[in-house]
C-alpha cells in the first residue's frame, strides 16, 4: 500500500513539474519560482530517470531527485548565460574542453555546435561519469571524448568527496561533511600532461567546486599555446578551502593578459572588484565593453 501511495505522490510531482514549466515565463510566477521549485524537490520523491530533449538538439537522461536534474527537467535549460557563451564562442571546426562535465549538459550542447570539431569532457566521479557516458551514447555522438579524471595541477591520486544524490554536482576534492558525502580515491591529471593529444582549443569551461585554480595552474602551456576563452565558476569560499581565492584566480588569468568579465543576465560587467558571492566569469582576449 505504501509503495502504491508513493507512486501516486511521484506522479503528482511530475504533474507539478509540468505546471511549473508552463508557468515559469509568466512574470508573476517567475518571482516565486525558486520557492516553488525548492518545495517540489523537498516534498516529492521521483522513481524514474526522465529523458528530455533540449532545444531539439540532444537528449539527456535526468535523475529528478538531483538538484541539477530537476532544474533541467523543469526549465529545459541549464545556466543560460553559460549556454549563450558557448553559442557565441564556438564555431563548427573548433574544439572545447569541459572540466567538471557532470552528466554532460554543456558537453552535449557543444557537440551539436561543433559539427567538425571535438569536445573533451572531464568528470572525476565514477558514478557521475557513467551517467555522462550514457548521455553520450543515447545521442550516438562521436565527437565527445570523455575522461574519468579529476583535473588538477599534477598527476596523482586524490580523494574526492562525492556529494549525495540530492546534489551530485557539489562533488569536489574539498572536504564535504560525511553525512552528505562519501570519500573515493580517483586519479587526477593536468591538462598540460595530455597537451600533445589535444588540438587547438578555443574554449574551456571549468566548474569544479573550488579546484579551479589547481586546474588553471595545470594548463599554463595550453594557455600559452592556444589562448582559449575561459568560462569558470568562482566561489571564493570554496577556493579558500583549497588554499586559493578568487583574487588569486583573477591575478593568474591577468598574468596571461586576459580581460575578465562577470556574466550577468543582461550581458557582461568588467570585473573590477572580486565577488564574494558565487558567479560565472569569462576570461578572454577580446574587449567586450
Amino acid at each position: 500500500m505504501r509503495t502504491y501511495l508513493n507512486k501516486i505522490k511521484s506522479y503528482l510531482g511530475y504533474f507539478l513539474c509540468f505546471l511549473y514549466r508552463k508557468l515559469f515565463f509568466r512574470t508573476f510566477f517567475w518571482r516565486i519560482a525558486p520557492t516553488i521549485r525548492k518545495w517540489i524537490t523537498s516534498t516529492f520523491t521521483f522513481y524514474n530517470i526522465k529523458t528530455v530533449i533540449i532545444k531539439n538538439k540532444f537528449r539527456i537522461n535526468l535523475d529528478l531527485n538531483d538538484y541539477d536534474g530537476i532544474y533541467i527537467y523543469m526549465h529545459h535549460q541549464y545556466e543560460p548565460r553559460v549556454t549563450q557563451e558557448l553559442e557565441k564562442f564556438l564555431r563548427c571546426k573548433e574544439n572545447f574542453i569541459d572540466i567538471g562535465a557532470n552528466i554532460g549538459f554543456f558537453s552535449l550542447f557543444a557537440s551539436k555546435l561543433l559539427e567538425e570539431g571535438n569536445v573533451y569532457s572531464f568528470e572525476a566521479s565514477p558514478e557521475i561519469y557513467s551517467k555522462l557516458e550514457d548521455n553520450i551514447k543515447i545521442n550516438d555522438i562521436q565527437n565527445i571524448t570523455a575522461y574519468n579524471y579529476a583535473i588538477s595541477d599534477e598527476i596523482k591520486d586524490v580523494v574526492i568527496y562525492e556529494s549525495s544524490r540530492a546534489h551530485r554536482g557539489l562533488t569536489s576534492i574539498r572536504a564535504l561533511s560525511e553525512d552528505i558525502s562519501k570519500k573515493r580515491k580517483v586519479k587526477s591529471i593536468s591538462i598540460d600532461s595530455i597537451l600533445d593529444e589535444l588540438p587547438k582549443i578555443s574554449l574551456v569551461k571549468i566548474d569544479i567546486e573550488g579546484a579551479e585554480f589547481l586546474a588553471l595552474n595545470g594548463m599554463k602551456n595550453l594557455l600559452k599555446r592556444d589562448t582559449p576563452n575561459i568560462i569558470l565558476e568562482l566561489t571564493d569560499e570554496f577556493l579558500k578551502e583549497l588554499d586559493s581565492s578568487s583574487l588569486e584566480v583573477c591575478d593568474f588569468l591577468k598574468s596571461f593578459n586576459y580581460r575578465l568579465y562577470k556574466l550577468t543576465t543582461d550581458g557582461y560587467e568588467e570585473l573590477d572588484s572580486i565577488e564574494s558571492r558565487q558567479c560565472n566569469i569569462l576570461a578572454t582576449m577580446e574587449n567586450l565593453i
